[in-house]
């Protein structure tokens, strides 16, 4: 298979390089995709009938909003350039069911395998950017994982003292 920007979402990716690029944040971009009614990628794949077997069922009536998580997954992602890499993750050890993590300068990497819809300077700033940006390491919560939203059943986190649902910050979900 040979990979083809898709016409219905390309527009959507580049405007999130641009706008952050233009000082917006990861949870700004997010409020306002979702505030337009634009379908996040997981949406997106609903709608088109793309989710099969068990995800099909999991998020069945379920919209899937926009989180700055998924923008930074977009960000981040180097198949917008025209280029595809391969190896990310290996098989751990024998009979774990894990895998390991491989760093960047040891998998495969191919360029020009396909139509790029981000060039490779604003990839390069955007980049830039989201290490100046990036923060320490975080604490780990012993519910981390276990509490539920009682409106959507998704997970719940921690905000401050307090669990919230996650999509309440980026929709008009109530909680």
């Amino acid at each position: 298979g040979f990979l083809t920007p898709d016409e219905e979402t390309k527009g959507i990716v580049q405007r999130i390089y641009r706008e952050y690029l233009s000082g917006k944040g990861l949870a700004e971009l997010a409020r306002e995709l979702n505030g337009e009614g634009i379908p996040s990628p997981k949406q997106h794949k609903i709608n088109k009938g793309l989710l099969r077997g068990e995800k099909e069922k999991f998020f069945e009536g379920k919209p899937c909003f926009w989180m700055p998580t998924t923008i930074h997954q977009i960000l981040w992602n180097e198949t917008y350039t025209g280029v595809l890499s391969s190896g990310a993750y290996k098989s751990g050890p024998l009979g774990s069911g894990k895998r390991v993590f491989v760093p960047e300068d040891e998998r495969v990497r191919v360029e020009n395998t396909h139509p790029a819809i981000i060039d490779k300077d604003t990839f390069r700033e955007v980049q830039e950017r989201m290490k100046k940006k990036k923060h320490g390491e975080t604490q780990q919560f012993l519910l981390k994982g276990l509490v539920r939203c009682g409106e959507c059943g998704r997970l719940m986190i921690r905000d401050k003292k307090l669990f919230r649902c996650r999509y309440q910050k980026f929709t008009e979900h109530r909680n």
